[in-house]
């Protein structure tokens, strides 16, 4: 006996079912589709591959529809409810909402085209279709669909407006239409989004008051979707956004006073409003942040509002102090959270991971003295709390990371030595304790082997090595993730530091090892890498010539290579092995004079590369070179290096990516 039901089920079997069914003759019902469907699209995000098991499940009721109607028209007959392969409403918001768990670079954009297919087939796109479109314009994340998230937004509720002026009532947006579109827009990089999001508000309290459209009087979330809208903008306006977004929480107060008790202001409010302060990029951004948690917490106390600062209020403004530099402020914060959940045991005053990797961070990024024992401190004192088994946050692995981050940042003696004994303790609390939570991963070891490479004078790359072979040595099971070259790129990093041929040889033997793998290749970093160790060579003299070839022979490998080609660091470090390797003359110039050409052509020239080619080339050289081509004479200084990256001809930077710029 076959069922619809599929609660339960996982997707794999769930399609196993299915397939039977058709192999024994029984025609699955738009139930059984949708169900298997929905199946697939609560693993999207998940499990690779899922929202393609999808996409050709609804094809394949698509096209039955279509084979159906067809057939319909032929014998001028009609089929029962339960004979009818038809994608209904529900199949189809199933699916759009499948796209935006996906994660996938184009989710937006197909879940627009779903529109489409649906009117094709008959089927007329109701509010929850709608809005589900505009949820996955709320999660889109590739650049070129966020640019237009708030223009496709705005159209989809004037387009679902328009449907119910005409008495299409299937269309009447709802509260939660317009919040998702507001979120929209947050998501959106269009440099009028926080506008947009307050006049898309404005627009709903008009809609009510005229009652072209009923019950759509703004709530608590959609104010926090404006000041949400406010705070993620990418292109805000700092002072003015955030001013605005502390406005908003005003006019909540005085709505609510006046009787409009659903927007009274809550938690996410004021998280809204302190995020926008603290995100503003102004020279007092934490201040700003300060003053308003400290507002809150008046307003608190006094008993003028229910809702008191959590931990998402604390780190939010922790965060803001590291960012302005004031590490001692930020460190004061954590500490009075502690305070706080020790004395009330409240859980919303608990300082959480990101609490105590958002103080670990500030640390390390403002080169605060001593970091990596601040950050040391840090951990301590979050052990010492949770052991005294009150509620305290255990530390997990993301905490233990950032503490191994911190020392592979750090020039202390030792630190790199204080880095690999947390990941032994991290391996040996799995392996002996069978502890999951604290299970190293990619980003433990990828931090150890960094603290090695910034130690390499002082043993840290034969260390560096030693790990490498260790992680090598595990399976995919024991190691607990598949290796990616980044590993293998920071050991060749640390391998540069050595400047001997050994070295050098031995991180060509890394990239052939790499190469010979079936499940991994090298990238531009790691063939760069290569050519970076030999422009550190200084070993007897004789070995020079022998760097060099390793380091042009790597370079036409990147040339050659399928989907990667040398970019302005790979260009860069070339003339740096040139200059370091090879004497001054002919043959020096004639090997520049065809690099630097190359490099023109593809569109890789940067200030690194410009810099580098300076160093490597005589001033008359660098003149004809560089200066002239673009019409610009004078001296190969540094101070003219920004003046002629200014005047030189576009195409000589067009394929310059943002990771690779080193000006």
């Amino acid at each position: 006996t076959y069922t619809d039901d599929f609660s339960g089920e996982t997707a794999e079997r769930a399609e196993k079912i299915l397939q039977r069914m058709k192999e024994q003759g029984i025609q699955p019902s738009v139930k059984v589709y949708s169900a298997v469907l929905l199946a697939w699209c609560k693993r999207a995000g998940k499990l690779q591959g899922a929202m393609a098991h999808a996409e050709e499940l609804l094809q394949e009721m698509e096209s039955y529809s279509s084979q159906q109607d067809e057939t319909i028209k032929g014998r001028k007959e009609t089929l029962r409810n339960d004979q009818v392969v038809r994608p209904n409403v529900i199949t189809y918001t199933t699916y759009i909402g499948g796209l935006a768990r996906s994660k996938e670079h184009n989710l937006a954009e197909r879940a627009e085209d779903v529109l489409d297919r649906m009117k094709k087939h008959g089927i007329q796109p109701d509010m929850v279709a709608y809005t589900s479109v505009l949820n996955a314009l709320s999660k889109c994340q590739s650049k070129n669909e966020r640019e237009k998230a708030a223009t496709k937004a705005v159209s989809i509720i004037e387009e679902m407006e328009g449907l119910y002026d005409e008495e299409q009532y299937y269309a009447k947006p709802s509260l939660i239409t317009y919040s998702t579109a507001i979120n929209a827009i947050g998501n959106s990089l269009d440099p009028s989004a926080p506008e947009l999001a307050e006049n898309m508000l404005r627009h709903m309290y008009e809609l009510h008051e005229s009652k072209r459209i009923e019950g759509l009087k703004p709530s608590t979330a959609t104010f926090n979707a404006v000041i949400t809208a406010m705070a993620r903008s990418k292109l805000r306006r700092g002072r003015k956004t955030a001013k605005k977004a502390e406005q908003l929480v005003v006019e909540m107060f005085r709505r609510s006073e006046r009787g409009e008790k659903h927007v009274m202001p809550n938690v996410k409010t004021w998280g809204g409003v302190l995020l926008a302060w603290a995100e503003s990029g102004l020279p007092d951004a934490a201040e700003n942040a300060q003053r308003v948690l400290n507002k809150m917490e008046d307003l608190y106390k006094n008993g003028d509002t229910t809702v008191g600062a959590n931990v998402v209020c604390f780190t939010t403004v922790i965060g803001a102090w590291c960012r302005a530099g004031h590490v001692d402020r930020a460190e004061e914060l954590l500490m009075k959270m502690e305070e706080l959940f020790e004395i009330t045991g409240e859980r919303h005053l608990r300082p959480n991971s990101i609490s105590y990797v958002t103080m670990i961070d500030g640390f390390v990024r403002n080169n605060a003295p001593n970091a990596a024992q601040k950050a040391q401190d840090t951990v301590n004192r979050m052990i010492e709390f949770y052991a005294k088994d009150v509620g305290f946050t255990r530390p997990s692995k993301i905490v233990f990371n950032t503490l191994i981050n911190a020392y592979s940042k750090s020039s202390e003696p030792g630190a790199a030595q204080a880095a690999e004994q947390i990941l032994q303790w991290m391996e040996n609390q799995y392996r002996e304790a069978g502890d999951k939570y604290l299970k190293p991963d990619e980003i433990s070891f990828c931090g150890v082997l960094n603290a090695h490479a910034n130690h390499a004078e002082n043993g840290g790359s034969e260390r560096a090595r030693q790990i490498l072979e260790h992680m090598e040595s595990l399976t995919d099971e024991e190691r607990g993730f598949r290796q990616t070259v980044i590993c293998y790129n920071i050991v060749i990093k640390a391998l540069a530091r050595s400047g001997d041929m050994d070295s050098i040889k031995y991180a060509e033997r890394i990239v052939e090892r790499i190469e010979r793998r079936t499940d991994l290749r090298p990238d531009t970093t790691t063939y760069s890498s290569l050519i970076n160790c030999c422009a550190y060579y200084s070993g007897p003299a004789e070995g020079r010539s022998e760097a060099l070839d390793i380091a042009l022979q790597t370079f036409n490998k990147l040339c050659n290579a399928d989907d990667e080609g040398p970019n302005n660091v790979s260009y860069g470090t070339l003339f740096k092995a040139i200059n370091n390797l090879t004497p001054i003359g002919k043959d020096r110039n004639e090997l520049m004079w065809k690099l630097f050409r190359q490099c023109c052509e593809e569109g890789q020239v940067d200030g690194f590369v410009l810099s580098q080619v300076r160093n490597a080339s005589s001033t008359d050289l660098f003149r004809e070179l560089v200066a002239q081509p673009i019409g610009v004479s004078g001296a190969k200084g540094e101070a003219n290096i920004k003046m002629l990256l200014r005047k030189m001809p576009a195409r000589w930077s067009r394929n310059l990516t943002t990771k690779a710029v080193r000006h």
